[in-house]
């Protein structure tokens, strides 16, 4: 990353001249000299059709999102993150692992209509 004369490290540095004098300036030292970048990540708010000019056109003065516009919001709703994919097969495997393959004995039946009673008095 450049450096500017004031010692700061800037991804934007502009050396100008003045009759033989060179100036180095970034936008930490003179930020009167930079354009404000508008983006995402300066957090301010601004319209979707500002940043992706490309899938919108304007019809009446408004602007209109485009089919590839919608197709691609589509796609990016419907598709399936990572995430998801690794917590599914989490589930599955856990599925499998745990699964009962026996029916319930009738202690097992017994303590869960106890439990169930236990339950519904306490409720109510």
């Amino acid at each position: 990353m450049p450096k500017c004369a004031c010692g700061a490290e800037s991804p934007r540095v502009r050396i100008t001249f003045r009759g033989k004098e060179q100036i180095e300036e970034c936008p930490y030292c003179a930020p009167q000299s930079f354009d404000k970048f508008k983006s995402v990540r300066d957090g301010q708010i601004s319209m979707a059709y500002e940043y992706d000019h490309t899938h919108y056109h304007f019809e009446d003065g408004k602007p209109v999102l485009t089919d590839e516009g919608r197709q691609d919001l589509r796609d990016a709703a419907t598709k399936e993150s990572e995430d998801d994919k690794r917590a599914l097969e989490a589930a599955v495997e856990k599925k499998r692992y745990a699964r009962r393959t026996t029916p319930l004995t009738s202690a097992e039946i017994e303590r869960a209509v106890n439990r169930f009673n236990n339950e519904s008095r306490e409720s109510v």
